[in-house]
């Protein structure tokens, strides 16, 4: 999972950035805005499973994974957008 763009996996650059939110708020049940920048899921400050990141313009520029990020919810999330598109 190391290598995997989470961006692209998640097709970040061809959704609606609140479909994408659904998704995940869906899946991890909370989430934090931990900056102007910067939101996670879950909710939690240093253990969470991603965390997106925003730039100047308020655009989704990258999502990260976070110390809890595992393998199933990444194929959980890919999932859903496969029975969505």
């Amino acid at each position: 999972m190391a290598h995997l763009n989470l961006f692209e996996a998640f097709h970040a650059a061809e959704v609606e950035e609140a479909e994408l939110a659904h998704v995940l708020l869906s899946h991890f049940q909370t989430a934090t805005q931990i900056s102007l920048r910067e939101t996670i899921y879950p909710g939690h400050q240093t253990d969470y499973a991603l965390k997106l990141i925003y730039g100047k313009k308020s655009e989704l520029m990258q999502i990260a994974p976070g110390p809890r990020l595992s393998d199933q919810d990444v194929a959980t999330i890919q999932g859903g957008w496969r029975t969505s598109y």
